[in-house]
C-alpha cells in the first residue's frame, strides 16, 4: 500500500517525531496495551534513511523501562517539564509543552537540515496542523501515524498520506470484526457508523473512519468504471452517487454524504431518468409485498394501549397534549414503537406518519382530537365523550374557534417556493426542540439533538443548515429563550414553542380576525382617545400662559368635536415626533441586550413593535425630511448620526448596541 524503501531515491533522509503520550495513552486507553516500537521504527524506515528520531514526553511521569525500550529502537528521548511552580508556591500542569517542544524541533531540523526530505509525526492530534502546513510549503513531505479511532481527520487531510496504527501493528480484539467487501460498501457502512455516533458525515469523517473499516483507505489506488483513477476523494464520492449508493450535498464550503434513501435526489444521473418509468411500476408492485414481509415492531392493539396510557399520563401530569408530545411519552414506555413498522388491520397499509396512527385510534374511539395542523391536542376518551365534550360543543355556538385564538393554516401550496423547499428541515427543527427532554440546555447540546433526529429519519439536511435553522429559531424568533442570566457560559435555553412564532418559522399564514371582530374593534377605538387625552393633557400643561378658564373653555369644545375624527386620522397615520423614536430604539436595544436575545435590525423592530404597536418609520416626524424614513435601516442610521445609538456589520446582518459612557 505504501511506497517501499526501493521505490525511493537512495539519498532520503527522514525525521521522526513522536508525541508520545498521544500515541500510547491512546493505545492503553481504547485497546489496553502498550506501543509497540519496533513496529513503529520498521515502518518509519520504509520511507528513506532515518536520521533524526526523538520521543517527546515528561519522562519523569512514565515508566523507567520506557527510555531503554525507546533507545534500543533507534528513538532519542526529549525530556519535556510539564509542571511549574506558581506564584502561589503550588504545581500547575504546563497545557501543550509536548506540542510546542515537537514543533520548534521538527522547525529546526527544516530549516538547519536540508538533507531531510519526508518528515513522520507519530500523532493524531490536530493541534499540528500548522507545522504540518509550514512544512509542506517548504516543498518537503509529511506523513502522520495515528491510533484508529483517536485520530483527528483535519490532520489526515493535510498530511501527505496518513497511516493507521492497525496497519503498522496488531490491535486485539479488533472493533470491526467483519470487514466491507468493497470500497463502495465500505462508504456506506462509514455513513452508517458516523450517523449512530452523531457525527458529521462530512468528507474528511467519511474517509477516516474508511480507513478504520477497511484497514486503511487511499482513493487514487481505485478507479471508476470507466478506468479513470480517482484524484480526490470526493470524485470517488460522485461515483457512488452516480451508482445511487449516496448523495453529496454542498452547503457554502461544507461537503456531506448521505445515503440515498427514502429521498429524491437534486442531480439524478442519466441512467436515472431512463429507468424512471420502469423503477415506478416495479416500486408500486412491489410495495405492498414489502410492507407484508416486513415484520411489525409490534401489534396494532398494544401501539393503541401505549397511545392511550400516554394521553392519560399527559392529562394525569397536565402537561402538553400536542402529537410530538404524545409520541414523546410513548417512547418513554416502550423504545421500539415505530409507527411505520404497524399495519392496520387488513396487514396491507402502513402508516407513513404518525398522524395517521392517531386518526386510526380516533376511528376506533380510543382518543379525541381537538384543532388541526402543529395546534392539534389529543385527549383521553371517558365514557363514550371526550373530557372537552360537554363544555367545547356550547362554546362552538357562542364563539367561532377563529375568535378564540388565530389558527394556523397549514396549506403547503400557498407557501412560496423557498419555504417549501426548506419546509421538511423548519419541521424538523420544531419537532426536535419540542422532543428535546433536557432543557434548560446549551445551543450546542439541541443542536446535537437535532442531528441525532435527522439520522434517526434520514433526513438529507446537511449540519451547516441545522445550525442555521437553530440559530434563526433562537435569535431571530426566540423559540428558544435564553434563561442563564448574561455572563454564565455555556448560555442555557429553554422552549417557548408558542404557535405564532411556531408558524412564523415554519412559514405558514397565520389566520386574521373576523371581519365582524375587527369592525368592533374599529367602532370602539377607546384606547385611542385615552392615548389623545393624555396627550392632550401633557399639551395643556406646558402652555401655562393662557388663562385657565379660557383655555378650559377652548379645550373643551375642541376635543368634543374632533375627538373622533383625530383618533381616527391617527389611527391610520399617526405622527411620532424623532425624540420619542429614539427613545423607543434605546429602550428596545437595552431589553434586547438584558434578555440575551439578537441585536440585528429586524429583531429590534420586532422589540419596538411590541413596546409601540403603531410605530412606523415612515410616519416619524423627520426633522430633515416631512416624508419620514423610507426604512428602518434608514432610521436606524440617524440615530446612530445623532449619537444615540452605534452599529456594527452591514445589512441584515447589522446590530445595533448602545453607546457606552
Amino acid at each position: 500500500m505504501h511506497k517501499l524503501m526501493d521505490d525511493l531515491p537512495n539519498s532520503v533522509d527522514v525525521a521522526v517525531f513522536f508525541d508520545f503520550e498521544n500515541i500510547v495513552y491512546s493505545l492503553r486507553n481504547n485497546y489496553g496495551i502498550n506501543a509497540n516500537f519496533e513496529d513503529l521504527m520498521d515502518k518509519c524506515n520504509e520511507f528513506g534513511r532515518v536520521v533524526v528520531a526523538r520521543a517527546f514526553a515528561d519522562w519523569n511521569r512514565q515508566s523507567s523501562a520506557m527510555i531503554p525500550a525507546l533507545m534500543s529502537n533507534g528513538f532519542d528521548p526529549v525530556y519535556v517539564p510539564s509542571f511549574y511552580t506558581n506564584e502561589n508556591g503550588k504545581q500547575d500542569l504546563r497545557k501543550n509543552a509536548v506540542d510546542m517542544y515537537l514543533a520548534i524541533d521538527a522547525m529546526d531540523v527544516l530549516h538547519n537540515r536540508t538533507t531531510v526530505d519526508t518528515f513522520i509525526l507519530l500523532t493524531g492530534d490536530s493541534d499540528f496542523l500548522p507545522l504540518v502546513n509550514s512544512i509542506r510549503r517548504a516543498g518537503n513531505r509529511v506523513i502522520a501515524i495515528g491510533v484508529d479511532g483517536t485520530v483527528s481527520s483535519h490532520l489526515a487531510q493535510a498530511v501527505d498520506e496518513f497511516i493507521f496504527y492497525s496497519q503498522v501493528s496488531t490491535l486485539p480484539a479488533n472493533k470491526f470484526k467483519k470487514r466491507p467487501k468493497d470500497i463502495y460498501e465500505g462508504l456506506t457502512e462509514a455513513i452508517k457508523r458516523l450517523q449512530h455516533q452523531n457525527r458529521s458525515t462530512v468528507l474528511p469523517n467519511v474517509k477516516m473512519m474508511m480507513g478504520e473499516l477497511l484497514g486503511g483507505f487511499d482513493e487514487k489506488k481505485h478507479s471508476d468504471n470507466k478506468g479513470r483513477r480517482f484524484q480526490k476523494f470526493k470524485e470517488f464520492v460522485r461515483e457512488a452517487e452516480k451508482r445511487r449508493l449516496v448523495q453529496l450535498i454542498t452547503t457554502g464550503t461544507v461537503n456531506e454524504v448521505f445515503l440515498a434513501d427514502r429521498t429524491v435526489r437534486t442531480r439524478p444521473v442519466r441512467e436515472e431518468s431512463r429507468d424512471r418509468k420502469r423503477d415506478t411500476r416495479e416500486s408500486k408492485d412491489t410495495a405492498k409485498d414489502t410492507r407484508k414481509q416486513e415484520a411489525p415492531g409490534m401489534p396494532l392493539a398494544a401501539a393503541f394501549d401505549l397511545l392511550v396510557k400516554a394521553v392519560e399520563k399527559a392529562a394525569a401530569d397536565n402537561r402538553s397534549r400536542r402529537t410530538s408530545s404524545i409520541k414523546g411519552l410513548i417512547l418513554d414506555q416502550d423504545s421500539t414503537f415505530d409507527e411505520k413498522k404497524l399495519l392496520s388491520e387488513e396487514g396491507e397499509t402502513a402508516f407513513n406518519r404518525f398522524s395517521d396512527f392517531i386518526q386510526a385510534a380516533k376511528k376506533e374511539g380510543l382518543v379525541a382530537l381537538k384543532g388541526k395542523g402543529p395546534k392539534m391536542e389529543i385527549h383521553p376518551v371517558k365514557g363514550g365523550e371526550s373530557e372537552e365534550t360537554e363544555s367545547a360543543k356550547p362554546a362552538e355556538k357562542e364563539q367561532p374557534p377563529k375568535e378564540e385564538k388565530a389558527a394556523v393554516k397549514t396549506d403547503i401550496s400557498k407557501l412560496a417556493k423557498d419555504q417549501k423547499e426548506n419546509f421538511e428541515g423548519r419541521q424538523l427543527i420544531i419537532e426536535s426542540m419540542r422532543q428535546f427532554s433536557n432543557y434548560p440546555a446549551s445551543f450546542l447540546q439541541i443542536e446535537a439533538y437535532c442531528r441525532q433526529v435527522r439520522n434517526e429519519r434520514n433526513i438529507q439536511l446537511p449540519s451547516p443548515k441545522v445550525r442555521e435553522l437553530l440559530t434563526e429559531a433562537t435569535r431571530q424568533l426566540g423559540i428558544l429563550q435564553r434563561i442563564s442570566p448574561p455572563g454564565v457560559s455555556p448560555a442555557q435555553y429553554g422552549l417557548n414553542d408558542q404557535p405564532e412564532l411556531v408558524a412564523t418559522f415554519l412559514g405558514i399564514d397565520v389566520a386574521q380576525p373576523d371581519q365582524e371582530e375587527a369592525g368592533a374593534k374599529a367602532e370602539a377605538p377607546a384606547p385611542a382617545e385615552e392615548k389623545k387625552a393624555e396627550a392632550k393633557t401633557k399639551k395643556a400643561k406646558s402652555k401655562r400662559k393662557k388663562p385657565a378658564a379660557k383655555k378650559e373653555k377652548d379645550a373643551a369644545p375642541k376635543a368634543e368635536a374632533t375627538s373622533e375624527s383625530e383618533a381616527q386620522s391617527e389611527a391610520k397615520n399617526e405622527q411620532m415626533s424623532l425624540s420619542t423614536a429614539f427613545g423607543l430604539l434605546v429602550t428596545a436595544v437595552n431589553k434586547a441586550l438584558s434578555n440575551g436575545k439578537s441585536q440585528k435590525l429586524a429583531a429590534i423592530k420586532r422589540q419596538i413593535k411590541t413596546l409601540e404597536p403603531n410605530f412606523v418609520e415612515a410616519n416619524i416626524d423627520n426633522e430633515s425630511d416631512d416624508k419620514g424614513f423610507k426604512r428602518f435601516s434608514d432610521f436606524v442610521q440617524a440615530a446612530a448620526r445623532d449619537g444615540i445609538v452605534t452599529t456594527k456589520g452591514k445589512g441584515a446582518q447589522t446590530e445595533i448596541h448602545l453607546i457606552e459612557e
